[in-house]
């Protein structure tokens, strides 16, 4: 007997090309019969609507136009209200906040600013408080249409150089061409990072952006697993799943800049970035800038809040990430490459890191071949 195809809504507010590529080799691989919702009049298109699941974006206001008992829905925003059953897949809005945080803490900022008004901007502040540092922020929902004389009256009134984190990138997009057009130098003066890693929206500014890659392939592919498992009455909806996020940031131009006033540390600091892959001994590192092993230590860690060795393992763990995104390189070739001794080093750093294996880890970064 022939199993019936399941018919899908994909009822999306926004356009991300990984989530709804997630999405849609999920239903490739599980033999759905996916709908794509229309721009234009979307009340009328989900009225006309029938089928068994939707994965979904649109807030409850809009999903309220119809009655939708007997549908599983998988919604990848949260709703205000309980009104509408439904699991919620999304990312990791308050860990990609603390990410943020710490990373420009690992750059030398002192001085912080957030274009956010959601958990990221919790995240972010949370975490700078927790390491003393006061965040200045201004919240895109609180008016309409923008105003860039607004935005622009802020940007020039923080300390400068100043870290800012933006929601996402389409808003540090516009925060870029915002101080671009006034004059307020990136990233010397402004160090932008957004959200999402969406690889149009980062390269097409001159400046290109730094982002946090929050996994939007592995969402959609989440989201169409948890629908599946709600069709087939494995389990109840919910009430929130969680993707996390990349714990380290892909890394432009826009936020590429050292902003600590100490020359000495960033002279350190630009060494150990040209150098990460070569053997490097903390004792010869500290004599080489002359400073004892101590004061090298307290040096990074009164600016930097980690330790040198923590600070090059982190560098030789983006460049093996680096690595394994980018070429079909042997794990042997990429531990040489990213300064490891050896594959074991490698693995037992990526494992306390990532909690998967160097190999896991690349297998879920990486789009199946298509046809």
């Amino acid at each position: 007997m022939a199993i019936r195809r399941k018919t899908i809504l994909l009822a999306l507010g926004w356009h991300f090309e990984d989530l709804m590529q997630g999405v849609v080799d999920h239903a490739r691989e599980n033999n759905w019969h996916l709908v794509l919702l229309r721009g234009g009049n979307t009340e009328e298109g989900l009225k006309r609507w029938r089928g068994d699941g939707i994965i979904t974006s649109l807030p409850e206001e809009v999903l309220t136009c119809r009655s939708w008992h007997g549908t599983k829905i998988v919604s990848l925003i949260p709703f205000k209200w309980a009104g509408i059953k439904c699991s919620v897949v999304r990312e990791n809005d308050y860990e990609i906040g603390r990410i943020a945080a710490e990373y420009f803490i690992r750059q030398g900022h002192s001085h912080f600013a957030a274009y956010s008004d959601t958990r990221r901007l919790r995240g972010f502040r949370e975490t700078l408080d927790q390491y003393g540092y006061p965040c200045s922020d201004l919240r895109p929902g609180d008016w309409i249409w923008r105003k860039e004389s607004r935005v622009v009256k802020w940007l020039n009134s923080l300390p400068k150089p100043c870290a800012l984190f933006c929601e996402n990138d389409w808003d540090a997009a516009e925060i870029l061409n915002i101080a671009n057009w006034n004059n307020i130098p990136v990233p010397s003066e402004l160090s932008i990072l957004g959200v999402g890693n969406d690889e149009l929206l980062c390269h097409a500014p001159a400046v290109t952006l730094s982002s946090i890659d929050s996994r939007l392939y592995e969402l959609g592919l989440r989201a169409g697993e948890e629908l599946d498992a709600l069709m087939e009455g494995k389990q109840e909806a919910a009430e929130m799943i969680y993707v996390k996020p990349d714990p380290f940031v892909r890394e432009r131009k826009s936020s590429d800049f050292t902003a600590t006033d100490n020359p000495k540390l960033t002279a350190i600091m630009n060494y150990l970035k040209e150098n990460a892959a070569s053997p490097i001994q903390i004792e010869k590192l500290a004599h080489k800038f002359y400073l004892s092993e101590s004061a090298l230590y307290k040096l990074f860690m009164q600016n930097l809040k980690l330790s040198p060795k923590q600070f090059l393992l982190e560098l030789r763990l983006k460049q093996a990430c680096d690595h394994l995104i980018s070429g079909n390189l042997t794990m042997e070739e990429i531990s040489g490459r990213s300064g490891f001794p050896t594959i074991c080093a490698l693995f037992t750093a990526f494992r306390k890191k990532f909690g998967v294996s160097p190999g896991e880890w690349r297998k879920c970064r990486k789009w199946p071949n298509r046809e």
